[in-house]
């Protein structure tokens, strides 16, 4: 088993956000902060980084991978973090939460679908019914009233349902702007891109304004979050390339591992 390196300084940084547990979507509901969570969720992405059957090494690409990470660290550093800066200082709170629901609820339809296509009905029906209490109640998305609710379920990408028909993952890619991702991902995104049920629904010529907008405001929304850990992280490795590496296919370890888990109930609270 490969393990990835990992310093003493990230291992305190992991300490200060108190990563713990093994199920990031369960761990992520104990902080009410925007911060808290995806700095926790970051950081729990190299708390293991352990690979046995991801196949780590598989990265045939990478003299030209390290080349596109290298533009996308120049990019970061002089578009995207100060943006994020910006993003974090002056959008309040709520209106940051809201925006990340807003981002979540119009990708439930991609998890409806990918739940169907790999005939996982309930958690479907789930999803769909979580879509429809926080249209109603939730103002258009902007509230997550379903959770609140209880009624609780894992997205999942088209990537994720093609992974459960037994397509693999292939090597590892390094994507302009677009960061880490695999082929069977990249066509995933792809998929979800052109037939986004919420985007067919705008105008034709403002499809691909929602595309960019959405994501945009999801890399910014997602940077935000994770400032201060990923500035340590980068500080104290040793290879960022490697450690970058390994924290993506950390995340795409933890995911396959969930997808076959029972469909959480309500809670009683």
């Amino acid at each position: 088993m490969k393990e990835c390196g990992r310093s003493s300084g990230v291992e305190h940084n992991l300490a200060k956000v108190g990563v713990e547990g093994s199920n990031p979507f369960a761990r992520s509901r104990k902080y009410t902060r925007r911060k808290g969570v995806f700095a926790a969720l970051f950081a729990l992405l190299l708390s293991g980084c352990a690979q046995d059957d991801l196949e780590e090494s598989s990265d045939v690409l990478e003299p030209i991978n390290r080349v596109v990470f290298q533009f996308n660290l120049f990019f970061d550093d002089f578009i995207l973090v100060p943006f994020s800066s910006l993003y974090s200082a002056v959008v309040p709170d709520p209106v940051a939460k809201g925006v990340k629901n807003l981002l979540n609820f119009t990708a439930s339809p991609i998890s409806m679908v990918s739940y169907l296509m790999t005939g996982q009905g309930e958690k479907a029906a789930l999803t769909l019914m979580r879509s429809v209490v926080n249209l109603v109640f939730g103002f258009c998305g902007l509230v997550d009233v379903a959770t609140e609710m209880g009624l609780l379920v894992d997205p999942k990408t088209i990537g994720q349902g093609l992974g459960s028909l037994g397509v693999g993952t292939g090597p590892y890619l390094m994507l302009p702007f677009l960061g880490p991702t695999n082929p069977r991902d990249f066509v995933g995104d792809f998929l979800e891109a052109l037939y986004n049920p919420v985007g067919i629904c705008v105008a034709p010529n403002a499809q691909r304004a929602f595309y960019l907008s959405r994501q945009g405001t999801y890399m910014i929304s997602t940077r935000a979050g994770v400032l201060d850990v990923e500035s340590d992280i980068r500080a104290q490795s040793a290879d960022y390339y490697e450690t970058f590496r390994c924290m993506y296919w950390q995340k795409a370890g933890k995911t396959t591992a969930e997808e076959d888990t029972p469909v959480p109930v309500r809670k009683d609270r």
